[in-house]
């Protein structure tokens, strides 16, 4: 599905862009019968309806001409929100010293979900390869550090403080 989204984030983004947007993300959610392609993004003024609205009329009519997707969806455009999904390294930055909950694709040290500080970002590591660091305490006395490469990042959403 990796393949899907890449595609339609090529045919997509610039239309988005061209409008004024940041482009933030596409994910595909629901099962066959009932799922939908959510596009997300977001303005240095925020996103209201008249944003969403405005883009689905774009997204829509591109999608009518130039994809083609055979299976049933609906389309929903959204802003990242204050709990927002991070789709790409590139989009952390802001972030760094926030709080957030992290899902792994292959457990480190035994676990696959954490929570805790974004406390540092190293656009490469030994390997070549973009990595975040995160600092835990979970109810520990001693703070754990964890470093994770950004591929084995199945999820990272942004923990809203109120």
């Amino acid at each position: 599905m990796s393949s899907r989204i890449s595609d339609l984030e090529q045919t997509l983004r610039p239309t988005v862009e061209a409008m004024g947007y940041e482009w933030w993300g596409l994910e595909w959610a629901g099962q066959a019968a009932s799922r939908t392609l959510r596009l997300y993004i977001d303005h240095e003024e925020g996103i209201g309806v008249e944003d969403c609205t405005e883009v689905s009329r774009q997204v829509s009519a591109l999608l009518d001409v130039e994809d083609g997707i055979s299976d049933r969806y609906h389309l929903e455009i959204s802003s990242p929100g204050m709990d927002r999904k991070f789709f790409s390294f590139a989009q952390l930055p802001p972030y760094v010293g926030q709080m957030v909950v992290l899902k792994t694709r292959q457990p480190l040290s035994g676990r696959s979900r954490f929570k805790g500080k974004l406390v540092a970002l190293d656009a490469q590591d030994a390997s070549n390869k973009p990595v975040l660091t995160l600092c835990t305490d979970e109810g520990q006395v001693i703070e754990q550090i964890h470093r994770v490469e950004f591929a084995n990042v199945d999820s990272l959403r942004l923990i809203p403080v109120f």
